[in-house]
């Protein structure tokens, strides 16, 4: 049970840091697609529409390193509770 208790507490833990990085980098898209159409409605000059492609692949940039670890329980852990509290029944389907 203990291993359970762990693997349910470190997954809703990477979860949460999942679902906020998600409304994160919603918040970030809405904030550039709002400076993007103030800066079109300003002026639509070229030096603008360059502008707005690097800041484009910055908030792109940013989003590609975020990095939230992998889970740190043994996969095969996992076939081991499951198998014990199937009472055997999981090796046998697996097979």
């Amino acid at each position: 049970m203990q291993w359970r208790q762990g693997f349910q507490q470190e997954y809703a833990e990477k979860s949460e840091a999942w679902r906020m990085a998600y409304l994160n980098m919603g918040e970030s898209k809405l904030g550039w697609v709002a400076a993007t159409r103030e800066k079109a409605a300003q002026a639509g000059n070229e030096a603008i529409l360059s502008e707005v492609g690097a800041s484009a692949e910055d908030s792109s940039r940013n989003a590609s390193t975020l990095m939230i670890s992998g889970m740190s329980y043994d996969p095969k852990e996992a076939t081991v509770q499951v198998g014990g509290a199937a009472g055997g029944r999981w090796e046998a389907r697996r097979h």
